[in-house]
């Protein structure tokens, strides 16, 4: 065995680490510009204090306004316009229940999911509703503070 081979057996697997971390890399920035471009993000806000039991919690956007209410036992959501997601999940400051899918009804403008009992939540703790929409290239996200008293305790 000469001497270029003997350098070439000893470089080699340098050469194939480098460019896996190299090529890694540039795939990586380009995923994240992707990810950056496909989806714009919008926050939704509360028109005022969220009560869901006692009335509706109007959540507002550019271009898209939910209502979030609790009727019978079932969370409901009503959409300005057609969505192709939607997802909640009720919080405390450190823990957080379950995110769960809700289902669409009525050409995708509204949206529901049964109420469940919540066991790992502590009754005298404030509650945060966590509420993820996405429509067409949008996304859609809340976090309001909500009354603790419901059929969720």
């Amino acid at each position: 065995m000469n001497r270029h081979l003997k350098v070439a057996f000893f470089v080699a697997p340098f050469l194939l680490i480098g460019g896996y971390i190299v090529a890694d890399h540039f795939q990586a920035a380009r995923e994240q510009d992707y990810r950056a471009a496909t989806y714009a993000v919008h926050e939704l806000r509360a028109d005022s204090t969220c009560e869901l039991v006692r009335e509706k919690c109007l959540l507002r956007s550019d271009n898209l306004v939910l209502d979030v209410f609790v009727a019978g036992d079932r969370y409901r959501v009503v959409s300005s316009r057609k969505l192709d997601n939607v997802a909640m999940a009720l919080a405390q400051d450190d823990r957080e229940t379950r995110v769960v899918a809700m289902m669409p009804h009525e050409g995708q403008r509204q949206w529901s999911t049964v109420v469940r009992k919540l066991t790992n939540l502590e009754k005298e703790k404030p509650l945060l509703l966590r509420v993820v929409a996405t429509g067409g290239n949008d996304q859609y996200y809340a976090e309001v503070p909500i009354d603790s008293t419901g059929p969720w305790n």
